[in-house]
């Protein structure tokens, strides 16, 4: 999992953000990503998680909530071949303290799948 901190104004943080993923079995527990990011940087972590199946949200959370944080992307990559990249920005603080982040790829998939095998039928 990567995430690259905005570099906007008070896009960096000093607090601890941690993560969890959720999918189609189950959830993982909350692990620590990092504790502080500057404005800009990129952090890359890796997870070894029970299976939980295809993942469908990742969660992110800001603690203690001492100040703001912005990402610009996070991007998961699922054992070197599905990849989720999310780069709608939130600002986490302490109104709001923690975001879950929709992947869309099953809804991609699914509309294709339709699409490419409703083209190869001819209807009567």
């Amino acid at each position: 999992m990567t995430i690259v901190t905005a570099t906007s104004n008070g896009a960096n943080t000093k607090s601890t953000i941690s993560i969890k993923f959720k999918g189609t079995n189950g959830e993982s527990t909350l692990f620590t990503f990092y504790k502080g990011l500057n404005k800009g940087q990129s952090k890359t972590v890796n997870y070894e998680l029970t299976s939980i199946g295809r993942l469908t949200n990742v969660y992110l959370e800001l603690d203690p909530l001492d100040d703001t944080w912005r990402f610009a992307t996070v991007t998961v990559k699922v054992d070197g071949s599905d990849t989720y990249t999310f780069d709608k920005s939130y600002v986490l603080y302490v109104d709001n303290p923690n975001v879950w982040l929709d992947c869309n790829f099953f809804f991609f998939f699914f509309f294709f799948f339709f699409f490419f095998f409703k083209s190869k039928f001819k209807q009567i």
